[in-house]
């Protein structure tokens, strides 16, 4: 039974369950979106689909009622409860109560995910970690145009870059805010990543990542005086500042404005000079 928001009111108090601000709990409630999203996937017979976040089981039910594979994972027992019973005939579908956070599944074929608003960053850095061909995922618009965006324009990020190293990502559609229980205050967007090896090589990833998170506190800043502080925060001795601009071979320029592949080679250089 696809479930409209007028039934999702009615399920939620029948179970007394109120969505939580929290957990950026939004379902979604109209079943021609979860028939784009899953259309967008290009399901094949045999692809293992993960999805994060149950919701109340729109999603679901349309994945997994094309006999599709299916992994779903929902932190909140209350709504693992009233989920089970529902899909019990479902011999394809396996609904665990977990943390997406910390969830690990080896590999997938495709994921498929209204992502919870609350913890839309910190599942992005964990979906990119994992081995896929295909993500669908539904985010805020704000967040969508974050992950996509290009060097120099006012919504370029951490985020960002870090998409780009893993993925191609491009906004496939738009979804408006009442096709969601409750109402959230903007609207939605759907995000296509297909998962390809990097377009660029660094010395070393964990380092690579490190320098994005304390370069882009500091976006509107000029990269020289960025670097005099991560140098010094970092205590790194016998490392300067203009000599890893002019060794990297990029502009001294702001944060905002550098191309993923010249924070790269920033890296590779800081990289080489502490453990010279």
């Amino acid at each position: 039974m696809q479930v409209n928001a007028f039934h999702a009111h009615e399920i939620l108090r029948n179970n007394r369950i109120r969505p939580t601000k929290k957990k950026g709990q939004h379902f979604i409630v109209d079943p021609s979106v979860a028939e784009r999203q899953v259309n967008y996937a290009d399901l094949k017979p045999n692809d293992l689909v993960l999805e994060i976040g149950a919701g109340l089981g729109a999603l679901t039910e349309t994945i997994a009622g094309r006999g599709i594979k299916l992994v779903t994972v929902e932190i909140d027992q209350r709504l693992v409860r009233l989920l089970k019973p529902r899909f019990r005939e479902m011999t394809n579908l396996s609904l665990i109560r977990a943390n997406a956070l910390s969830f690990t599944l080896q590999k997938v074929d495709k994921i498929i995910s209204n992502i919870p608003y609350s913890i839309s960053s910190q599942i992005t850095f964990r979906i990119l970690e994992f081995e896929f061909e295909v993500a669908i995922l539904t985010y805020q618009i704000d967040f969508a145009r974050r992950m996509i965006a290009l060097p120099g324009s006012r919504d370029y990020s951490r985020l960002s870059v870090n998409v780009y190293y893993r993925a191609e990502a491009e906004i496939l559609d738009t979804i408006p805010r009442d096709a969601f229980y409750p109402v959230p205050s903007v609207d939605s967007a759907i995000i296509k990543l297909r998962r390809r090896p990097p377009p660029f090589h660094v010395e070393d990833e964990k380092f690579f990542f490190r320098v994005l998170r304390e370069l882009f506190p500091y976006r509107n800043q000029y990269l020289r005086k960025v670097l005099k502080r991560f140098i010094k925060l970092n205590e790194l001795k016998g490392v300067d500042a203009l000599s890893i601009i002019e060794d990297a071979r990029v502009k001294d320029e702001r944060i905002r404005d550098l191309p993923a592949d010249s924070i790269a080679r920033l890296s590779d250089v800081i990289f080489e000079q502490i453990n010279l």
